[in-house]
This record gives C-alpha cells, structure tokens and sequence, in this order.
C-alpha cells in the first residue's frame, strides 16, 4: 500500500516538474519571439528602402534564429534555392537547403552560436563551393537573438586557383626537366649549355612579365566583373602560353602601348571580334576600332595587310 501510495507521489511530481519545464519552454519561446518582433521592428522601420536593398543584394543574405530557423531572406537568397518565401521562412535552414538533420559540417551559425563571435566556413554543396559568414545579433541582455548568414558562390574562382596551381606545378616540372637535362651534359657540351641557361633565364623573364602583366590584370578583372567565364577562357588561353615573349614584347617602352591598348591586343590575341571586345569592356565598336588601328600602327604593321591576331599569336 505505501508503495503505491508512493508511486503515485512520485507521478504526481514527476508531472508536476513537466509542466513547470512546459511552461518554462513555452515562456522562453515566447520570449524569443518577442525579441525577434523587435528586431524586424527596428528593421522594417530603419529606412525607408531597406528591404529594396537586402534584395539587390547579389550574395545570399538572411536572418538565422538561434535555433536555425530562417526568419529572413533576401531575393538572391529564395531564388537560388528556387522555393518561395514563405516555403522557407520558419523552417530549419539546415533541413530545406542542405536536406539534413542537422547543421552542414563547418556551418558558420553553428561557429557563431558556439563561439558568440562572427564565424566563417567554406562549404561544399551540390557541386559548388560557397563562402559563408555568420555574425550574432545580440539583445540588450547580450543574448544571441539572431544570426546575420551571408553565402557567396566561389566555385568560379576555386576552378580559377585549381588552373593557375595546375599551371605552376606544370611550369615547376618543365623547369626541374630542364635542369635534369643539363645535369647530364658533359664538358664539351658546355656551349650548347650556355645557351640553354639563356633560354631558361629568358623563359623565367617571359614567365613573370606575362604573370605580371597579361595575367594578373585578367585576374583583377574577373574580381570586378559579374560575368567572370569569358575572362576565364581568356585567363585560359594566355596560360597556356605562358613562356611566350608576349608580354615583353607588348610592354616593351619603345612601343608605347596604353594599359587598354594591352587589354584590347589581349582579346584579339584570343580571337575575341570587335563585337566581343566592346561588349566585355564596355566601350564602343567604333572605340575599339580606333586601338585596333593606334595599335598595329605602334606595332609597325599598318596597311600591310597583316591580321592583326596571327601577328600577336606568334610574338
């Protein structure tokens, strides 16, 4: 008999403690809520043409709960994951976009939770690489009420980093080959030596003025412009003649090419048309008509009925 009289205390506590953690939950919940209102209030109310600008945006921006629950999203944001607002808006980030149970591995929110300071992750997903950052909101409790998330794709300039190591490792070896090679070379090749030590110290200088000068200002350019693929393929093909004497030759003093005379020879160099060429920066066909005549008349082929490309392609 006690010990049923004691099970049924111990039921009874035991409820008891349930409902106080409920009600304990339910008060939090609403409480965090109450945060979060106040949050899109001073939002909402910050500037007249906030939420136009949170959509112009061209990266992924949103509003993580600290529970990862998406409470914000910008345009960038639902269309790249190709589902409406409101498909989006409560729900699990880590469930609707990434179709897990739990946070992606080196997930930012859960860095910023954890670490209560800004955090940034790279991220793998479907075939594309994205950079991440998560940086807390705090209320005047210095409690974390929300997450401000930024994504950004990558994967263009991951393949951009994949080429230019791929080319190093490949000019590494073409160098070490040609080491080897003059290692075996006895004393009475010493002649044929020398040269090749020219020829390498030439193709090192070829190497690093091309870098210097054709390289790295298409790489500056693919940081500036959205469209980044045409300067891709043009990054691709001055790559691969990476050892030519191209760039020495463009940049000689003598010639006195204009740094948009270079770009401009660059393009036609790849068989870009005038077309292309004005569509990519963004000048006139007429405009680059007239570099195309300054520079074959500063390159000493004017009116002699050389194209201009083969001319360039074989510097």
């Amino acid at each position: 008999m006690k010990d049923q009289i004691k099970t049924k205390d111990t039921l009874k506590d035991e409820l008891k403690k349930s409902e106080n953690e409920n009600c304990k939950a339910r008060k939090d919940k609403q409480k965090t809520n109450d945060k979060l209102k106040n949050l899109r209030k001073k939002k909402d109310g910050s500037h007249p043409g906030w939420q136009e600008t949170f959509d112009a945006a061209l990266d992924i921006i949103a509003l993580i709960s600290a529970n990862f629950e998406i409470l914000e999203i910008n345009k960038a944001g639902y269309e790249n994951i190709g589902k409406k607002p409101e498909e989006l808006i409560g729900k699990k980030c880590y469930q609707v976009i990434h179709g897990l149970d739990s946070p992606i591995e080196g997930c930012p929110c859960k860095k910023a939770l954890e670490t209560r300071t800004s955090g940034t992750g790279e991220i793998q997903d479907h075939g594309l690489v994205y950079m991440t950052t998560a940086s807390p909101i705090f209320d005047e409790n210095n409690e974390i009420v929300a997450l401000a998330h930024t994504v950004k794709d990558i994967t263009q300039q991951k393949k951009t980093e994949k080429i230019l190591q791929n080319a190093k490792r490949n000019l590494e070896q073409k160098v070490k080959e040609r080491t080897k090679d003059i290692g075996r070379k006895n004393i009475a090749l010493q002649e044929i030596i020398a040269q090749i030590d020219i020829d390498r110290n030439k193709m090192k200088e070829d190497i690093k003025v091309n870098i210097e000068r054709i390289v790295v200002p298409i790489l500056e350019k693919m940081k500036k412009e959205k469209d980044s693929e045409r300067y891709a393929h043009l990054l691709m093909h001055h790559l691969k003649d990476i050892t030519s004497s191209y760039g020495i030759t463009l940049t000689n003093g003598n010639i006195k090419l204009t740094p948009r005379q270079i770009e401009v020879c660059n393009l036609i160099k790849a068989a870009y048309t005038s077309k292309d060429i004005a569509n990519l920066l963004n000048i006139s066909r007429q405009t680059v008509e007239w570099h195309r005549k300054r520079i074959r008349s500063k390159l000493g082929i004017a009116n002699n009925g050389i194209n201009l490309s083969s001319f360039l392609n074989e510097l």
